[in-house]
C-alpha cells in the first residue's frame, strides 16, 4: 500500500528543485506575451509539489492535515494562473483585468474556504484516515460532494485554456504549431495525472500524483522556452488581424453557410455570433451577389448602397470561391469593400466627353440647355481648367504690326 507513496518520495525532492530553477529562468521572459503568468503557474505548481512533500515527511496528524489543506490554496490558483497565461499569449489581454477576470476566480476561493473549514461540514473530505510510511505519516481521504464539483470546475478551465489557444493557433504555420503541441502536452500531463487519481482509473494507486504532473507539466513549458523559442515570438491573436480588417470577411462552406465573419461584416449585415451557421440566402444583401455568382465560375462583383443614420455609404461585393487543400472542400469568401471615398471622387470629376456642338464662325458651344456659350465659359464649367487671357504671336501680328514684339505685350 505504501509502495506509491515512496515512489513520490524519491521524485518529488528532484523535481521540485527542476521546478524551483526552472521558475527563477523564466524570470527573463516575464515581459514577453504570457511570461509572467507563466512565472506565476510554475511557482504554484511549485508550491503544490512542496507542500505534498511536507505532507508526507510531517510526523503528525495536526500537521500532515495542515500541509494537506495547504495544497489546496496552491493548486486552486493553478487553473486561474493557465487561463491568465492563455489570455495574455493569445492576445486577450482585457479578459486578464480583475473587473472580467474575477468571475472566474470565485470556484477556486470558494474550494479554499471549505477546505479550511471542512471540519465543520465535511464537503471536502467526509473522512480522514492516517497510515505511517516508513519514517513518515500519509493521510487518505474519502472525497465530499464539493471536491468533485471543484475538480470537474478545474478541469474546465484548463480544458477550456487548450481550446483557445486551439482556436487561436490552429491556422498558423510550423512554428506557431509547435508551440501549440509544448503548450498541449504541458497540460494535458497534469489533468491525466489528476483524473487517474479523482476518478481511481488505477485499481491500487492511492497516492495522488497530481502535484509531481503539474511540475512535469511547469517544466515542460519551461524546456520549450529556452529549446523551442516558446514566448520570444507569439503570432498576433487570428481574432485580433480578422476584426482588425477595414473590409468585412465572410467565410462560407460549401453549402453557402456562414462559418465565420469578422466585425466589419457584422456590422453591414447588422448579424452577430449567433448567425454563425445561417445559410446567406437570408441575407438580402447578398442575395444579389449569390445569384450572379451562381452563372459565374470563380468570382462574382457588385455595388451596393447602404443607408446609415448619418450618410450613404457604398459598397462593393466581391465573392471567390475557395478551396481547402486538405479535403478538397469547396467554399467561399465574400469581400465587403467599402467605396465610398472613391464614388465621391468619381461623382466630382469633370469630363468633356463625347460630341460637342460647336459654333463654326464664333466658336460658342452649345450646352445642354441649348444655350450658347463662350468656349472659356463652357470648358470652365465642365472641367477644373481656369483661363488667363492673351495674344498668340499670329493675332499680335495682325491687331499690332508695328509694335515691338515682346513678351510684355502677350499678357493684359
Amino acid at each position: 500500500m505504501s509502495y506509491d507513496y515512496q515512489i513520490f518520495l524519491l521524485i518529488a525532492p528532484l523535481m521540485s528543485l527542476t521546478v524551483l530553477v526552472a521558475t527563477g529562468l523564466i524570470w527573463s521572459k516575464r515581459q514577453r506575451p504570457g511570461g509572467r503568468y507563466l512565472m506565476w503557474f510554475a511557482g504554484a505548481a511549485f508550491g503544490f509539489l512542496l507542500c505534498n512533500v511536507f505532507e508526507l515527511v510531517a510526523r503528525t496528524e495536526y500537521w500532515t492535515l495542515n500541509w494537506a489543506k495547504s495544497e489546496h490554496v496552491w493548486a486552486a490558483m493553478i487553473p486561474l494562473f493557465w487561463l491568465l497565461f492563455v489570455f495574455d499569449f493569445t492576445g486577450h489581454q482585457k479578459w486578464t483585468r480583475f473587473k472580467v477576470f474575477w468571475p472566474l476566480s470565485v470556484p477556486s476561493l470558494v474550494d479554499v474556504l471549505l477546505t479550511y473549514t471542512n471540519q465543520f461540514h465535511h464537503l471536502i473530505w467526509t473522512r480522514e484516515r492516517f497510515f505511517p510510511v516508513g519514517n513518515s505519516l500519509a493521510m487518505v481521504v474519502q472525497h465530499g460532494p464539493m471536491f468533485t464539483a471543484f475538480i470537474i470546475a478545474d478541469f474546465l478551465m484548463l480544458l477550456g485554456g487548450i481550446a483557445i489557444v486551439q482556436r487561436e493557433f490552429r491556422r498558423g504555420n510550423g512554428f506557431y504549431r509547435r508551440q501549440l503541441i509544448w503548450i498541449t502536452i504541458g497540460m494535458v500531463v497534469p489533468i491525466a495525472f489528476s483524473a487517474v487519481y479523482s476518478f481511481h482509473l488505477i485499481h491500487g494507486l492511492n497516492k495522488d500524483f497530481t502535484p509531481l504532473g503539474f511540475a512535469i507539466g511547469a517544466v515542460l513549458f519551461i524546456v520549450a522556452v529556452y529549446g523551442r523559442g516558446f514566448l520570444d515570438i507569439s503570432a498576433p491573436s487570428r481574432t485580433r488581424i480578422f476584426d482588425a480588417l477595414s473590409d468585412g470577411i465572410v467565410v462560407l462552406d460549401s453549402a453557402n453557410r456562414i462559418v465565420d465573419m469578422n466585425r466589419e461584416a457584422m456590422a453591414f449585415l447588422a448579424l452577430s455570433e449567433t448567425d454563425l451557421g445561417m445559410r446567406i440566402e437570408l441575407c438580402t444583401q447578398l442575395v444579389p451577389l449569390l445569384e450572379q455568382y451562381g452563372a459565374m465560375e470563380d468570382t462574382a462583383n457588385i455595388d451596393v448602397v447602404a443607408n446609415t443614420e448619418n450618410e450613404r455609404r457604398y459598397k462593393e461585393l466581391r465573392m471567390l470561391r475557395l478551396t481547402e487543400s486538405e479535403d478538397g472542400r469547396n467554399g467561399s469568401l465574400i469581400v465587403i469593400h467599402d467605396i465610398t471615398e472613391r464614388v465621391r471622387f468619381m461623382d466630382e470629376i469633370k469630363t468633356l466627353r463625347g460630341i460637342v456642338p460647336i459654333c463654326a464662325r464664333c466658336k460658342k458651344i452649345r450646352d445642354d440647355q441649348g444655350f450658347w456659350q463662350h468656349v472659356e465659359a463652357y470648358v470652365a464649367e465642365h472641367s477644373y481648367a481656369e483661363f488667363s487671357h492673351g495674344l498668340c504671336p499670329v493675332c499680335l501680328d495682325e491687331l499690332y504690326p508695328d509694335d515691338l514684339k515682346t513678351d510684355d505685350h502677350l499678357n493684359t
